[in-house]
């Protein structure tokens, strides 16, 4: 349903215009949630031709901007000080600067647009409570967007579909998720949904730079490894799967295709199985339970 809502915003001529505006390299500015479709976004752009990179507000901002790229900043809201203190940035240094916002007014639209007609703006449905449960508020319009943009006009909502996967048993302590090309947003989202919702620490790394000591953080019967991958990694993940411990628990998030509708499904089966994760313990993302000093904390300006 949520899919289905965001698709039927999605005009193909705004698209398209959408599309023309970043064909060049790009910088994409994303926190948080917006990071897995960040990760997507970047990867969908690169095979276009052209090269894009995922950069966190602070780092953005401590940064010159390359000449001749483009920032692309997501966002939920559109009012978050980080994210407008990275188009300042990217504005005052004469870049185009375009952003997706999941709000249908937002400051952040406003500062692009007033800026100049270079500038481009897209502003995605608001979803309903069910999108809270999995915490689908960004990840799901923002990767549909990108679908469609780079991939042509689908339809793509029912790529979004998916059941869980059997699950291990117990819950973790930590995580570690694992995952390259399409497969890396999953992990992204799998990790910060763990974090989101406090039901473990959690961190993101790809299969090679793991085997260079992240094992060593590893403690059996808690520790569990999330393995995301396509299907041209699999020859790869199966052999390294293969010389993991049988007392370390491994969850292997897996698809038998490589192209973007089987990179949304696998996407949407990793946050069903997320969801039941959650449901076992009772805890699913919910900003209302961040302790106070932690809300601070996303208040807190970059500078005074």
């Amino acid at each position: 349903m949520a899919a289905q809502q965001t698709e039927t915003r999605l005009v193909s001529w705004r698209v398209q215009r959408f599309r023309e505006a970043l064909d060049r390299p790009l910088a994409i500015v994303a926190a948080g949630g917006t990071e897995t479709a960040g990760a997507l976004w970047a990867r969908l752009h690169e095979r276009a031709g052209q090269p894009a990179w995922v950069i966190h507000p602070q780092d953005f901002i401590s940064r010159p901007i390359p000449a001749g790229s483009a920032a692309l900043i997501l966002s939920t809201s559109g009012r978050h000080h980080d994210l407008l203190g990275a188009a300042r940035h990217a504005l005052n240094n004469g870049a185009p600067t375009h952003v997706v916002v999941t709000a249908e007014r937002s400051p952040l639209v406003a500062l692009v647009r007033d800026a100049g007609a270079e500038n481009a703006s897209f502003s995605l449905p608001s979803l309903g409570p069910e999108a809270s449960r999995y915490d689908l508020h960004c990840t799901l319009p923002m990767s549909l967007l990108a679908a469609h943009l780079y991939e042509g006009g689908g339809p793509w909502a029912a790529s979004f579909e998916g059941a869980s996967l059997p699950l291990p048993d117990g819950l973790p302590t930590d995580v570690v998720t694992l995952g390259v090309g399409l497969a890396r947003p999953v992990a992204l989202d799998f990790a910060q949904k763990c974090r989101e919702s406090g039901l473990a620490p959690a961190h993101t790394t790809e299969l090679r730079q793991f085997a260079h000591g992240g094992v060593m953080a590893v403690r059996p019967g808690a520790t569990w490894l999330v393995s995301c991958a396509m299907v041209d990694e699999m020859p790869y993940v199966d052999r390294y799967l293969a010389q993991i411990p049988d007392d370390v628990t491994v969850l292997r998030l897996e698809s038998s295709g490589r192209d973007v509708r089987s990179a949304l499904n696998l996407l949407a089966r990793s946050m069903m199985t997320f969801g039941a994760l959650a449901d076992r313990a009772g805890q699913h993302p919910d900003r209302s339970r961040f302790p106070r000093w932690a809300s601070q904390l996303r208040l807190l300006p970059l500078d005074d």
